[in-house]
């Protein structure tokens, strides 16, 4: 059975990785190592967001994933969409209304991408060294971290 939500812990992440970027602005998290691709944030729309990881392909960046997260008005995350472009993969699990809310949404498989989102936020915290605040404290701009 899949979690239909995305975890406090990995809201936190989200949260962080997010703070205070501006629509059309974007965040790269990189600790300097091979060993694991940085982290790409970028505010989409007022409330979309998009995480990637970018591998070089012929001299073209290509996302491995990209995957895009709605934030709700109380805060709560939303997966969006999942895609892997260089495997021709792409899943949707929420639709939007004119008014830039979700207007439908495919349960089985937000919680797939719900599953998926739990894992990889842990990993790229853990992956780039993320010092991530404790609950109850408000993510603060991200030191390290290339705009």
């Amino acid at each position: 059975m899949h979690s239909p939500t995305i975890t406090p812990e990995a809201s936190r992440i989200l949260d962080f990785l997010t703070a205070e970027l501006d629509v059309d602005e974007s965040r790269k998290f990189d600790v300097g190592t091979k060993l694991f691709m940085p982290a790409v944030v970028q505010r989409l729309e007022e409330r979309l967001y998009s995480v990637t990881h970018y591998y070089e392909s012929c001299g073209d960046l290509v996302a491995d994933p990209d995957m895009t997260f709605w934030k709700s008005p109380l805060g709560s995350w939303l997966p969006v969409s999942f895609e892997m472009p260089g495997l021709g993969y792409r899943q949707i699990a929420v639709t939007f209304g004119e008014d830039g809310t979700p207007d439908r949404a495919d349960l089985d498989v937000v919680g797939e991408l719900s599953d998926f989102a739990n894992e990889w936020m842990v990993n790229i915290r853990d992956q780039q060294s993320l010092d991530i605040p404790p609950e109850g404290e408000a993510p603060r701009a991200c030191p390290g971290s290339e705009r």
